[in-house]
């Protein structure tokens, strides 16, 4: 998957702007970003994961101080009670809610890492 997304960008122009990494059982592999990320994006991927605490947790320490999270799911994939448990794990990261925009047929928070 990374190498098909790797030639998508590079088709794009826009491969030299996303560095790829893969992921295992133990977690990102992003410790090397802690607090210089600006904003991370979870579009219809939370739900997948076999522990949402942990993205979250380590999405939080990469996050510069007022960094933000758009945290989105597909409404026809997850309930509102899922979601709500998502989000819960969010809050215990650190995070706070800035917003709930619309984005049709999803469940959507922006969520902001406040300085603590």
């Amino acid at each position: 998957m990374l190498s098909v997304l790797g030639r998508k960008a590079q088709r794009k122009g826009v491969r030299n702007r996303i560095e790829l990494r893969l992921a295992d059982s133990t977690g990102m592999g992003i410790g090397d970003l802690y607090g210089k990320v600006d904003f991370v994006l979870a579009f219809a991927m939370v739900h997948e994961l076999p522990d949402a605490g942990q993205f979250f947790k380590e999405s939080f320490a990469a996050l510069r101080h007022g960094g933000k999270l758009l945290f989105s799911e597909p409404a026809n994939h997850i309930d509102q009670s899922e979601f709500g448990k998502s989000l819960d794990h969010a809050k215990q990261a650190g995070f706070s809610v800035e917003s709930m925009p619309d984005i049709r047929s999803n469940l959507s928070v922006l969520l902001v890492k406040v300085p603590g």
